[in-house]
């Protein structure tokens, strides 16, 4: 087994999660606060966060900007429900963008209390960036 794609996909999740645990703020939305991913048939995360969602055992987190919902397909495929804070910039709205070969970012962006719980999904360079390198780490 390869030892490298192993510890890529380990920075991957740690990548979401520090993201998501940036967000914490004072501001009165709440999201939820989650990541799963599965690679070379390890799980790693919140199965719930995956979809099917199950909030039991999911963990908020205060937001000053929107929820997002983010789901990444392709070579290393993700979950991450989280805050998308101001200092992100605007939530962007996508639809399966190609980060790279056969590799898709989708983003939902959204207001309400715990709105990231379905839906489709914003960009975030930091998700495409260690997205493609976790890709690139376990093609080679």
């Amino acid at each position: 087994m390869n030892h490298f794609a192993i510890a890529a996909v380990f920075c991957v999740v740690a990548a979401f999660t520090l993201n998501g645990a940036d967000a914490q703020s004072t501001g009165n939305l709440m999201c939820y606060n989650c990541t799963y991913t599965t690679v070379l048939g390890f799980e790693v995360g919140e199965k719930g966060c995956d979809d099917a969602f199950s909030a039991t055992g999911i963990s908020k987190i205060s937001c000053d900007g929107s929820c997002a919902k983010r789901v990444l397909e392709g070579d290393i495929p993700a979950t991450m429900r989280t805050c998308h804070t101001a200092l992100e910039g605007e939530c962007v709205e996508l639809n399966r963008f190609e980060i790279s070969a056969g590799n898709y970012i989708s983003q939902h962006c959204c207001s309400g209390n715990l709105c990231n719980s379905a839906g489709a999904l914003a960009f975030n360079l930091l998700v495409a960036v260690v997205a493609v390198c976790g890709a690139l780490a376990v093609k080679y």
